[in-house]
């Protein structure tokens, strides 16, 4: 069964991991050997705001925005709402 760890890192950066197999009775040996790998973190990127929501049956901007992964673009004609969104 795979061990899951959950950490939280303050700054983006290369983080070094070990992980040392361990066991909790005396008696037993460890069969593993340390395991070590680089973790890479990127910068958070910033929240994209919500566009405001204009009268219904108001046009939409022609130019659709351009949403960053993981979001994506949305329009409701009816309601006059458009922008980004998960």
């Amino acid at each position: 069964m795979p061990l899951v760890a959950t950490r939280a890192y303050d700054k983006p950066g290369q983080y070094q991991l070990m992980i040392g197999p361990k066991t909790a009775m005396p008696m037993l040996e460890c069969a593993g050997k340390n395991q070590t790998a680089t973790l890479t973190l990127a910068a958070a990127t910033p929240a994209v705001a919500a566009a405001p929501a204009a009268k219904a049956g108001t046009a939409l901007p022609t130019a659709k925005a351009n949403c960053p992964a993981p979001l994506g673009y949305f329009e409701n004609k009816s309601k006059g709402q458009f922008g980004c969104r998960p």
